[in-house]
C-alpha cells in the first residue's frame, strides 16, 4: 500500500483510484447510516475521496490510510445532514419529540413495522432533513400528495407507537396483513397476491401473482427471496449501470448489505448478469452467503435471494498444488459424445479437498455403476412393423403445444383442450389418465422420447420373448436406418427397459436407446433416444477428429489449479479445480474436430 500511495501523493491519479476502489463500498454503506439517502451518501462518498486526494500530503503513517479517508467521509456526511436538518419543520408527532440516541433507535425499530414506503417518508422527512417540497418534487408528486401520505405515515406509526408502549401483541391477521402490503409494494404489483403459503419449517411466508412474480418474506417483513418472469425488450447496458441498479434495488428492499459482504463478483450470461456480495475466508468468497441480484441486460431486476451471514470456516490449506496436478493428469478420463451434431470429448476433471495432505476427491466421476455393458446379438425379427398407435396401445391423437415443449405429440383422448399453456406432464395428469406423451425433434422430425401415463391393471400376460420382439418392432419403425448399427446390452433385472448401443462402422457410439414394454398390454411405455438422420450419422462417422491421446496431452498442457469454497452437507470445504491456466476457466469438454476447449 505504501507503494501506491507514494505514487498517489506524487500525482498519480491511477495508483489513488488502486488505493480507493477496495474501500469504497465500505465508505458508502458507513456514509448511508448517517444520511439515510442514496444520492446524499454517493455525493459524500466521491466528495470525501477528492477532500482525501487533495490533503493527501497530510497523512504521515501510510498504515492509517484506511481510517483516514473514512474518518474525512464521516465528517462530510455529518456535515451534509445538519446542513438538510436546518430546514426542517418539526412539529407535533411522536417522531419529532424525540430526544435521545437511544429513543432514535427505537423509532428506527418501529418503523420496520410500518410499510416500506410509510417508513422511507418518516426516515427522508424527520432524519434526513427533506423539506415536503423537496420531497414532492423528489418523488415527483404534488405537495398536497406528500402532505397526505404524511399524514397517514404519522397515524399509522402512532398506532405502533402506542401498541408497543401498551404491549399489545400483533394478531396473526395483522401480521399477514402486513406481509400483502410488503409484498405489493416490493413487487410493485396493486392487485392482491394468487399465490399465499406459509413455511412453518422456516417461518417465511411465500407470496406471489400467478406466474409472474413470486417472493418470500420472513416473519418480520425482511425480504429473502424473489422471482419475476421478465422479457428484455430494452437496450442492453454496460455493467457499470446495472451494478447501480442491482445496488440501488438492495439498498429500497433489503439495505445496503452489499457493503455488508465485501467479496464481490459477477456472472454475465446473454440476457442476463447476476451480482453477487458474499462474506469472505481465506481472501475468497463464500458461497450461500450474503445476496446476489440479478439484472436483465436491459436493466430488470429478475431474482435475489438474502442468504444472510455464515460462520466464517477455517481455512485449512495443506494438499501441494502439484501433487494435485500429478494426480488429475494420472486418472483424467475422457468420454467422446454428441453435442449438437458434432463430437465432443467430456473431460471428468475432479474436484479435491484442500483440507488433507494427500490428494483426495470431493468428487468421484467414477462411471462404474452403470448398467452391464455386456454385449448381446439381435435376430431382428420378419414381421411387418406395427403403426405406433397399436404399439402405445392408443388409437387416437391430438397435437399440444406448451412453453416448455413447443413440439410434441399426444396419444390418447383428452378430455378438453386447456386454457392456459401447462407442462406436459401436469396436464396428462390433470386432463387423462389414457394419454401417452410423444416428443419429436423439431430439426429431424423423429421422436427422441415416449412416456405413457396410464394406470396398467391386470394379469401379465406378455412374456419376455414377447416384450423384447415388440421393442425391436418399436426401433424398426422410428428409427429405421439405426437398427443395422444397434447392439443389445444385457440386462441385470428383468423388468429394466431394454437398451442398445448405436454403434458405426469406426467403433464409435452414435446414441443410446431404451425402450420398456409392458407386461400386462405389451405396449410401448417409455422409449428414450437421440435422434439422428442418416446423412448425420454419416457425416459423424466420416467426420476427422482428434484423438483420445491428443486430446489427453492437450488437456494435462493447460492444466493448473485453483482454490475455492463449497458447501457439503451444511459445512464449508476448501478445495482445488483444474483449470485452464490461460483462462481460468475448468477444462469440460473438448471440441474433437477444432481442439477447443469450452466450460
Amino acid at each position: 500500500m505504501e507503494r501506491w500511495i507514494q505514487r498517489a501523493k506524487k500525482g498519480d491519479e491511477a495508483a489513488f483510484s488502486q488505493l480507493v476502489t477496495p474501500l469504497r463500498p465500505r465508505l458508502l454503506y458507513k456514509v448511508l447510516t448517517i444520511t439515510k439517502d442514496w444520492e446524499m451518501a454517493e455525493d459524500v462518498v466521491q466528495e470525501a475521496l477528492f477532500t482525501s486526494y487533495q490533503k493527501l500530503e497530510q497523512l504521515k503513517e501510510a498504515r492509517y490510510f484506511e481510517t483516514w479517508v473514512m474518518t474525512i467521509a464521516i465528517r462530510l456526511a455529518y456535515r451534509h445532514v445538519q446542513k438538510e436538518l436546518e430546514t426542517i419543520p418539526l412539529e407535533e408527532s411522536v417522531i419529532a419529540s424525540i430526544q435521545h440516541e437511544n429513543e432514535r433507535e427505537e423509532v428506527l425499530v418501529l418503523l420496520k413495522e410500518l410499510r416500506e414506503s410509510e417508513a422511507r417518508l418518516l426516515q427522508t422527512y424527520y432524519f434526513s432533513g427533506y423539506s415536503i417540497r423537496e420531497i414532492a418534487e423528489h418523488w415527483e408528486l404534488s405537495e398536497s400528495a406528500i402532505k397526505t401520505k404524511l399524514h397517514r405515515a404519522r397515524r399509522a406509526f402512532r398506532r405502533v407507537y402506542e401498541r408497543q408502549r401498551g404491549g399489545i401483541e400483533m394478531t396473526e391477521e395483522n401480521r399477514l396483513q402486513r406481509q400483502y402490503e410488503r409484498a405489493k409494494e416490493i413487487a410493485g404489483v396493486a392487485t392482491p397476491p394468487t399465490i399465499i403459503d406459509y413455511d412453518e419449517e422456516e417461518g417465511t411466508y411465500v407470496i406471489g401473482w400467478e406466474e409472474d412474480v413470486m417472493l418470500t418474506l420472513t416473519k418480520e417483513g425482511r425480504l429473502q427471496s424473489y422471482d419475476r418472469e421478465v422479457e428484455v425488450t430494452g437496450e442492453h447496458q454496460s455493467l457499470e449501470p446495472l451494478r447501480r441498479i442491482a445496488e440501488q434495488w438492495l439498498v429500497a428492499h433489503i439495505g445496503p448489505v452489499f457493503s455488508q459482504y465485501r467479496a464481490e463478483r459477477f456472472v454475465a450470461r446473454k440476457e442476463s448478469v447476476t451480482f453477487y456480495y458474499e462474506q469472505e475466508a481465506g481472501g475468497l468468497p463464500l458461497p450461500y452467503s450474503g445476496c446476489y441480484v440479478k439484472i436483465t441486460m436491459d436493466g430488470q431486476v429478475s431474482g435475489c435471494y438474502h442468504y444472510g451471514e455464515v460462520t466464517i470456516p477455517e481455512v485449512k490449506d495443506i494438499v501441494q498444488p502439484s501433487a494435485i496436478l500429478e494426480h488429475a493428469a494420472r486418472h483424467v478420463t475422457f468420454e467422446k459424445v454428441i453435442d449438437e451434431g458434432r463430437w465432443v470429448y467430456v473431460a471428468r476433471n475432479e474436484t479435491y479437498r484442500a483440507d488433507v495432505a494427500t490428494p483426495t476427491l470431493l468428487y468421484n466421476w467414477d462411471m462404474e455403476d452403470e448398467p452391464s455393458s455386456r454385449e448381446m446379438s439381435i435376430v431382428w425379427p420378419k414381421k411387418t412393423p406395427l403403426s405406433w398407435q397399436q404399439m402405445l396401445g392408443v388409437d387416437k391423437a391430438c397435437i399440444l403445444r406448451t412453453r416448455e415443449e413447443p413440439k410434441g405429440i399426444v396419444y390418447g383422448t383428452p378430455r378438453e383442450r386447456p386454457k392456459d399453456p401447462m407442462s406436459f406432464e401436469t396436464y396428462f395428469q390433470i386432463q387423462s389418465a389414457e394419454t401417452v406423451k410423444v416428443t419429436i425433434d423439431e430439426e429431424t422430425n423423429l421422436p427422441n422420447g415416449a412416456f405413457s401415463f396410464r394406470q396398467e391393471k391386470g394379469e401379465k400376460t406378455w412374456t419376455e420373448e414377447k416384450r423384447h420382439e415388440r421393442a425391436l418392432h418399436w426401433l424398426q419403425v422410428v428409427i429405421p436406418h439405426a437398427v443395422p448399427y444397434l447392439v443389445e446390452i444385457e440386462r441385470e433385472f428383468l423388468d429394466e427397459p431394454y437398451v442398445f448401443h448405436w454403434i458405426n462402422d469406426r467403433g464409435d457410439q452414435l446414441a443410446r436407446l431404451s425402450v420398456q414394454v409392458s407386461e400386462v398390454t405389451g405396449a410401448v411405455t417409455y422409449y428414450a433416444s437421440a435422434t439422428l438422420t442418416a446423412d448425420e450419422a454419416q457425416q459423424l462417422t466420416e467426420a476427422e477428429v482428434w484423438s483420445e491421446k491428443e486430446v489427453r496431452a492437450d488437456y494435462v498442457n493447460r492444466m493448473s489449479v485453483t482454490k475455492r469454497w463449497e458447501r457439503v452437507e451444511g459445512a464449508y470445504v476448501l478445495v482445488y479445480d483444474i483449470v485452464d491456466h490461460s483462462t481460468k476457466q475448468p477444462l469440460e469438454r473438448c471440441d474433437a474436430l477444432t481442439g477447443k476447449w469450452e466450460s
